[in-house]
């Protein structure tokens, strides 16, 4: 349930950022990010009920790099990137973008994989390659 809202809610934005031409990337980023923190902080708030929360600078060090670093500027270059790019193009990078996180998470983490977990992975690839060969229908 959770990865199909999580799904869900990345294609809004996907959607919200094709149609939003006239502001920057940067700004786009900003209130996605802030919207993101809005709606996760009062679901982190009763998830932690009951238990202390430990603040100290390394974790706070840790926030800033996740939030600013990791989430803000990626988010920035990804947005300003895909208004650059075709639409067929911005898909099977959104398609590639979970099979490259779970294989680098096999790879460099060790993290078990089955058979099917590898095929689902090589169909992606093969579907991505496939797309990008075929020539795009004129309307």
């Amino acid at each position: 349930m959770g990865g199909s809202l999580a799904a869900a809610c990345f294609v809004v934005i996907v959607l919200c950022n094709r149609k939003l031409k006239d502001i920057s990337a940067m700004d786009r980023s900003v209130v996605q990010l802030l919207v993101s923190a809005i709606t996760i902080f009062p679901y982190a708030l009763i998830k932690n009920m009951g238990t202390a929360l430990e603040v100290n600078t390394v974790s706070i060090l840790i926030i800033l790099m996740l939030g600013i670093v990791h989430t803000g500027i990626a988010y920035c270059l990804y947005f300003s990137g895909m208004a650059l790019l075709p639409v067929q193009t911005v898909a099977i990078l959104g398609y590639l973008e979970p099979v490259v996180s779970v294989l680098c998470s096999a790879v460099l983490l060790h993290e078990p994989m089955n058979a099917l977990g590898w095929a689902g992975a090589v169909m992606v690839i093969v579907s991505a390659a496939v797309s990008e060969i075929l020539p795009e229908k004129k309307k």
